[in-house]
């Protein structure tokens, strides 16, 4: 597995499974609405739905794959470029996906009323039904998609422990942002730095002060170490005066296998400046 490649595999892979989910969902739900419908309707009219069973799900596979591909890919992929660069956690990436999709109904209707002459109530009002059907998708898109992320990240990271030559390094390429390298946010100056266990990871903590910008759980250090750059997620941010006897300001706690640990303690110098993006 080459490392330059499995960002662009795992982002693949998690649309992929995502748009499965909702595809499937929509099936499920047209097959469900129907089986409810003909019930209602041989009830109390002693008829069926005039529409047949395969017709409807059919087409509901057919909408569900077209929001899939056209709009919640897109906007999930826009927001995570935009949150990744702007240093946001996670979970904000759904408002945003989420102001995406809205703005695409708020085009899609001022197009259909200049276009087509339709009336603005009903086209406001079609827009916000199809809005509101997208936004439950993205609920989904985004959960299945941050789940099968999560089992991708997990699956090479144990792999990069047990077979450390073969995916150390994708298990390292995960870690360091796929969407390029974000903007600058903070600089940080260090002070010192010590090694605990955090776990199965070694966790490598910096500790300094924040010349400028403000650091969060979730953003990336940047360093330097001659004419190599690298970064690490930040897991977490101490702000406190003291870890044990170590007194200091703020304290950045990467988590780091082995191989990234000894690029680190060589790049935590003291005096150094650190990028936090």
């Amino acid at each position: 597995m080459l490392a330059t490649h499995w960002n662009a595999t795992r982002f693949v892979l998690k649309h992929v499974v995502a748009t499965a989910v909702v595809i499937a969902g929509s099936g499920v739900l047209a097959a469900t609405g129907w089986i409810v419908g003909d019930v209602w309707a041989v009830m109390t009219h002693g008829s069926e739905p005039t529409l047949g069973f395969l017709p409807t799900v059919s087409g509901a596979l057919v909408a569900g794959a077209a929001t899939a591909a056209l709009v919640l890919l897109p906007a999930t992929a826009l927001a995570e470029l935009t949150a990744v660069r702007a240093g946001f956690r996670t979970w904000r990436q759904v408002p945003i996906a989420a102001l995406i999709i809205a703005a695409i109904g708020i085009l899609t209707t001022l197009v259909s009323v200049a276009g087509n002459q339709a009336p603005l109530t009903s086209s406001l009002t079609l827009a916000l039904a199809v809005t509101a059907r997208r936004l439950v998708a993205l609920v989904v898109y985004w959960w299945a998609l941050q789940s099968t992320d999560w089992l991708l990240r997990s699956t090479v990271r144990v792999a990069g422990r047990l077979w450390p030559s073969r995916f150390a390094a994708a298990a390292r390429a995960q870690e360091s942002p796929a969407l390029g390298v974000p903007r600058s946010l903070a600089r940080f100056r260090i002070q010192e730095h010590f090694t605990f266990d955090g776990g199965p990871t070694p966790v490598l903590v910096i500790t300094g002060d924040v010349l400028d910008g403000v650091v969060r759980d979730g953003m990336h250090a940047c360093a330097t170490v001659g004419s190599k750059q690298f970064s690490a997620r930040i897991q977490s941010v101490q702000h406190t005066d003291s870890i044990g006897d170590r007194p200091f300001k703020v304290g950045l706690l990467l988590p780091l296998n082995e191989q990234d640990l000894r690029t680190w303690r060589a790049a935590a110098v003291e005096g150094s400046v650190l990028r936090i993006g």
